[in-house]
């Protein structure tokens, strides 16, 4: 059978999405793949232990986003750094710098409409050879990405501390 590299998306409003695309990427090191993280809305990964151990292990840890979008933020800001993240996954995909990608809370730039969906899912198709392994996160994933994916999982939340008892984020857990 012939290798063929996958589009994976893991969405839903369920925890866990990352953290799934992570875990591949800890099982592709593990086979001496090159992995490459790059982040479309949350900012300073310097705090979450995952950014730290993966860095330890030579993974591509690369962030274009200000935080997740609230009404009165500055949408054109936003739109920017997503533009900037999307170049610069269409080069490392084109110069094949990475074995798996992980694009984490891509389905916000699509869904803002910062990034063209119709487009990045052409783009995709007219790189399918070319492409490595593609995890792509985020909640409300399109029936379009979904279709072109191959593999799709969906968290569902059963039950969340934060919603509760109003816990707080802990270390190790959350970050």
């Amino acid at each position: 059978m012939e290798k063929q590299n996958l589009v994976i998306v893991h969405t839903g409003n369920g925890k866990g999405k990352t953290t799934a695309a992570l875990g591949l990427v800890w099982r592709s090191l593990g086979h001496g793949s090159r992995c490459a993280v790059v982040q479309f809305v949350k900012q300073h990964p310097e705090r979450f232990g995952e950014y730290q151990f993966a860095r330890s292990q030579g993974v591509v840890w690369e962030t274009f986003g200000d935080g997740f979008v609230r009404e009165y933020a500055d949408h054109a800001a936003s739109r920017k750094k997503a533009l900037e993240g999307w170049e610069y996954v269409r080069r490392a995909v084109e110069q094949s710098q990475f074995d798996l990608l992980v694009l984490d809370e891509f389905t916000y730039p699509l869904q803002q409409r910062w990034l063209d969906e119709a487009e990045v899912l052409e783009w995709f198709r007219l790189h399918r050879g070319i492409l490595p392994h593609l995890v792509i996160t985020g909640r409300g994933a399109s029936v379009q990405l979904i279709e072109a994916a191959d593999i799709v999982t969906e968290m569902k939340e059963v039950k969340h501390c934060f919603s509760l008892q109003g816990t707080a984020a802990q270390r190790g857990i959350e970050y």
